[in-house]
This record gives structure tokens, C-alpha cells and sequence, in this order.
């Protein structure tokens, strides 16, 4: 009896000595060099190591957590700057009807116009920053020299338990010489909002109120910053 061993048909034929034998390595599509590369070192927060065994020829790259998925010099955070797109009063309803402009854009969080809020593209823990401004449509605090005016901010969101929800500043509008073009009332608020569940929308909204003359026109304006510090609580 004779035995032999038959190849299959269709069985690929060994590569020729000419065939590239090794990785590209890429940047956002862009090769970084030809099949020189012999060495790649692994800078900031990434961390390497072989495998063994069946998964001795796998090597696994990994990122450091972070709160924005890129490395802690490069968060990455949304910047809207937000204009009033009408004006509101000083009769302390919370003030949201912006016009926003992006600055800086973040895979972690959008700005919907639409809505006039903040869309969050992943659950977590975020920090949501606002520098607000109000200043008198007139350039004349209501009831000057007689009257207090309260402002903040807020947002419309899920705030942890023991952290900001709402901010009050106040002052007693002083005499006439406040009386000039330019007044405002600037202020600077950090909330932080858990998100565990999507969608999950961000409202930043400003107020101000003068208990007797609540229906003088005031301008808002703001600057909201937010960033994924970590996973949801």
C-alpha cells in the first residue's frame, strides 16, 4: 500500500521573497515611514506588553484613563461662548435663549442651537463651568441708590448631591456714578453634573432680579466650559 500526501486544490502558493513583510504604521491615515521601521517607542500615557503563549506574537497598546479619552495634557473640552438672543429682565426667571458660538469642540459634548443646550455624547461625571455676565439694557441699574439686584446661573441637569445646583451674587445698586456706559455684573460658577443614563442635556441658564423694577431689559452673556472628569456615579 503507498501513501502520499496530495495539496489541496486552491491551496495559496507560498509569498515570494519580494512580498512586504511587515506593518504600516499610520497617523490619521498618514503613513509614518516604509518597511525601514524597526522600533516603535510608546511616549506619555500609553503602556505596552507581549503576550505569551498562543499570544506571544500579540502586542497590546493600551491608553491611560482619562476623563476626555485623550492624554492628560490634551482633554479635550467644549468652550461655547453664548449671546442672549433677545434680552430678558431683571424679574429672576432663569434666562436660556442663547445664540452660541463654538470655540473648541469636544467627541465628549456638543452644543445643540436647536435646543439651546449642551449634548452629551457619553454617560460620566462632567464639570460644567460658566463665566456669566448681566448688564442693564439701559446703562441704569434699576433703582439706583435704593434697590438690590440678585444674578447667577444655573443648569438644568443632574447635579451631585452636595455640589452647586444654583448660584446667587447680589448687591446694593450704589448712587449715580454707576450710572455709565459699560455696567455689568460679572460672575464665575463651576457645577458638577452626573449623567448615568443618555440623552442627558445641559442647560446653562443665567438671572437676575430687581424686586421692584422687574421689568427693566438685561442683557446675558456667557462663556460655558464643560469636561468628562470620569465615569458616571
Amino acid at each position: 500500500m503507498t501513501f502520499s500526501i496530495t495539496p489541496a486544490a486552491g491551496f495559496p502558493p507560498q509569498a515570494s521573497d519580494e512580498f512586504p513583510n511587515y506593518l504600516q504604521w499610520q497617523m490619521d491615515g498618514t503613513n509614518l515611514g516604509g518597511p525601514t521601521i524597526d522600533t516603535v517607542d510608546l511616549v506619555g500615557d500609553l503602556s505596552a506588553t507581549r503576550g505569551t503563549g498562543e499570544n506571544a506574537n500579540k502586542l497590546t497598546i493600551a491608553v491611560a484613563s482619562n476623563p476626555s479619552g485623550g492624554s492628560a495634557a490634551t482633554i479635550e473640552e467644549l468652550v461655547v461662548s453664548l449671546a442672549g438672543t433677545v434680552s430678558g429682565t431683571f424679574n429672576g426667571a432663569a434666562f436660556n435663549t442663547w445664540t452660541g458660538t463654538v470655540l473648541h469642540t469636544s467627541a465628549d459634548a456638543s452644543w445643540n442651537e436647536a435646543t439651546n443646550a449642551i449634548d452629551l455624547g457619553q454617560t460620566g461625571l462632567y464639570e460644567v463651568s460658566i463665566q456669566g455676565r448681566v448688564s442693564p439694557d439701559s446703562n441704569t441699574w434699576p433703582a439706583a441708590g435704593s434697590n438690590f439686584v440678585e444674578f447667577g446661573s444655573s443648569v438644568v441637569g443632574s447635579a451631585v448631591a452636595g455640589s452647586l445646583d444654583t448660584s446667587k451674587y447680589g448687591f446694593t445698586v450704589p448712587a449715580a456714578s454707576w450710572q455709565s456706559t459699560g455696567l455689568f455684573a460679572q460672575f464665575h460658577d463651576k457645577y458638577i453634573v452626573n449623567a448615568p443614563t443618555l440623552p442627558a442635556p445641559v442647560t446653562p441658564s443665567l438671572y437676575a432680579e430687581a424686586y421692584t423694577v422687574e421689568t427693566d431689559a438685561a442683557t446675558f452673556t456667557a462663556v460655558v466650559t464643560i469636561r468628562r472628569i470620569g465615569a458616571a456615579v
